[in-house]
């Protein structure tokens, strides 16, 4: 429960006022509350009074999930308690044990048969009385097929709605039984993670100790999805014809035919589904025709046909295997659903794929209708956010990309009416692998560009993930310039942390400016208000622009910092070189263009709709906390999760000063 305030204290005590209002009937508030999450309803709506939280205190008990793990060890006391709660818990979580898993292929009990005896007991007398509530089961853990997973749905099968299986590790994997038992399933996602021991198969037929019942002609299944394991065709096409209904379908990672040692363990199978082409999509289409959602992707090879993607007008979310999301099913998908397609997802990892970062910035450019990318595991450049050409002033990364979709232009030899920002301007989730590119693109001015474009193209995300190296969270790399963002609700950051500065690095994320905040945002404006010292090279500035210097020498390690990126210097001899200095060159540059009939009155940094001035530089964060300063507006006003992950042990430290700092100044989120 959330630590109690003065305020909070006065108001738990506070009495109900004699004529009370529909908002203190116990009834309602459980509707009403219903909607919230268990944070909001924990850290603001149980402060009240002594009614409201009686009322979230109840709720919480049947909203938030119950865990077990099934350890004999336990005491006594605990396994009771988890017994009596079983009879209000809507969710019941089989959570993975501490110590290391044993498997027992027999199906013989072991030590931990008690628990389990005791858990299927207190379930079926639950189920006899007609008081189990229990809708959703998560199994985590590698479970025994007969002697626990089939009594646990033979005893709770009859009221879930929701079975999600993490460790399957059978050789049937019997889902015409678990399907048959619990004719109220909506949700069924049964995944396989062991296939170098043994190979799961769903098949059709006859013979098996557990028997298989028919399937009913309906199902009321909504989402199905199976995960690295084989399928038959004629069991997945049999399935799919009783399930008229469903909505989402994904077939991941389905696993062919493969070379088994021990044949009498894993019996082969014939006829696996191992592609997804012709005749199959058309009946999966036929059998399925409100699907919103779908993947299908096999192991080993490439899975989609282009001309399959016709056959599903009306899906909305699409979801591809790396390999799968080439550019003529991008392209393809682009063009026939272009008014349909909302959701993209890209499953899996493609490290050094080079045609990926512009393949998918043209597909974010041509897409103004999507909300939703899930790509985590694809490394997209941020020099592909450079609209300028400020990062990399050796030219060698622009040049690997010489062509009009790279936003970087090399000199004046592409005209900068090509430059294009992604058109998803309403895009609510992003999650994304950010890297530098070439080896000296790894500096600050790169932060600043990520963060910056985020918050002027993308001003509408809720959440969003970032996975980058490198990543320095202070004042000057503009992680202050994402919030911009007002209404997020979840971010994840995964990095190796550098370490802070100080503790006024962080000091923005308070939701509401206070006057010590207010003081050093003055400070930091009159520290870094500089109007030649922060000017930067750039090969294509704006030209309707004149705060950037362009790019007539390349001298750009000797001015690298990786701190402050000051590489303009007063006293370089710059001059001797033939050049003049930064003004002159610009008033000239403009004079240029004026007598080429481009008048200076034209806002070319005006792309789509948006101001991309100033990107990837100092004044980018100036101008933003001088509109703060003005507009007083909160700083992630919706913000209900926050997390800093590390893949790197020795940046441990500072993730936890991250940490604690943000914990410290906005108590109102959950911090991991």
């Amino acid at each position: 429960m959330a630590l109690f305030n003065n305020k909070s204290r006065s108001l738990f005590k506070k009495p109900l006022p004699n004529n009370p209002s529909p908002l203190f009937i116990p009834e309602i508030l459980e509707i009403i509350f219903s909607f919230l999450s268990p944070r909001l309803l924990q850290l603001h709506s149980s402060l009240v009074c002594r009614q409201w939280y009686l009322v979230v205190k109840s709720l919480l008990s049947i909203l938030l999930p119950i865990n077990w793990t099934g350890n004999p060890r336990q005491s006594d006391a605990y396994q009771q308690s988890f017994l009596h709660n079983l009879a209000i818990a809507r969710a019941l979580v089989i959570q993975r044990p501490k110590e290391p898993e044993i498997f027992y292929y027999s199906g013989v009990p072991h030590e931990g048969s008690k628990p389990w005896f005791d858990l299927i007991t207190r379930l079926g007398n639950l189920a006899t009385e007609n008081r189990l509530q229990l809708n959703e089961l998560h199994v985590l853990q590698s479970i025994l097929l007969h002697t626990q997973l089939l009594p646990l749905i033979d005893v709770a099968g009859s009221v879930l709605t929701s079975l999600k299986l993490e460790n399957v590790g059978y050789i049937d994997v019997p889902l015409d039984r678990i399907l048959v038992t619990c004719p109220r399933l909506h949700t069924l996602h049964v995944r396989h993670t062991r296939k170098g021991y043994y190979q799961s198969v769903f098949h059709h037929g006859p013979g098996s100790e557990y028997g298989r019942p028919a399937l009913p002609t309906s199902l009321p299944l909504r989402s199905l999805t199976l995960e690295a394991m084989g399928v038959e065709k004629a069991a997945l096409l049999n399935l799919l014809a009783s399930c008229p209904d469903l909505k989402e379908l994904q077939l991941i990672k389905l696993i062919g035919p493969v070379y088994v040692p021990h044949p009498i363990i894993v019996p082969p199978r014939q006829d696996l589904v191992i592609y997804f082409r012709d005749w199959i999509l058309e009946q999966i289409a036929a059998y399925c025709p409100k699907l919103r959602k779908i993947h299908l992707s096999i192991c080993q090879e490439s899975s989609w046909d282009v001309h399959g993607l016709a056959l599903f007008s009306r899906v909305t979310d699409w979801s591809f295997l790396w390999r799968d999301a080439t550019p003529v099913i991008l392209k393809s998908l682009r063009r026939s659903h272009s008014s349909t397609l909302t959701s993209l997802e890209i499953v899996g990892v493609a490290l050094h794929e080079a045609g990926y970062t512009p393949n998918l910035h043209r597909f974010m450019c041509e897409s103004p209708q999507l909300l939703h990318l899930k790509a985590p595991e694809v490394r997209f450049e941020t020099v592909w956010f450079d609209l300028e050409g400020i990062l990399n002033s050796s030219g060698l990364h622009h040049r690997k990309y010489n062509n009009p979709w790279h936003p970087g232009l090399v000199g004046k030899s592409i005209d900068p009416a090509h430059r294009k920002i992604w058109a998803c301007r309403n895009l609510r989730t992003l999650h994304l692998t950010f890297f530098y590119g070439s080896r000296d693109c790894n500096s600050v001015e790169s932060m600043r560009v990520m963060f910056g474009y985020l918050g002027k193209v993308c001003p509408r995300l809720q959440d969003l993930s970032i996975n980058c190296r490198m990543l320095a969270l202070n004042l000057d790399s503009g992680f202050c310039l994402l919030s911009k963002l007002h209404e997020l609700r979840r971010f994840r950051i995964i990095t190796d942390i550098r370490q802070l500065n100080g503790p006024w690095d962080i000091g923005w994320v308070l939701k509401y400016l206070t006057p010590a905040l207010r003081a050093s945002m003055k400070l930091w404006i009159a520290k870094y208000n500089f109007t030649k010292s922060d000017l930067i090279y750039a090969k294509t500035p704006f030209a309707s622009s004149n705060d950037v210097r362009p790019l007539t020498r390349l001298d750009y390690q000797r001015e690298r910092n990786n701190d402050f990126m000051n590489v303009w210097d007063d006293d370089s001899d710059y001059g001797a070189d033939g050049g003049d200095d930064g003004d002159d060159d610009i008033d000239k540059s403009i004079e240029a263009d004026e007598g080429k009939g481009s008048p200076r009155s034209i806002l070319d940094y005006m792309i789509e709709g948006v101001d991309m001035r100033n990107l990837g530089r100092r004044k980018d964060i100036l101008d933003l906390f001088k509109d703060r300063l003005d507009k007083s507006w909160p700083c992630w006003p919706r913000m209900e999760y926050f997390e800093i992950a590390t893949d790197y042990h020795h940046h441990i430290y500072d993730v936890r000063k991250m940490r604690g700092a943000i914990r410290k100044l906005r108590p109102d989120i959950d911090v991991k």
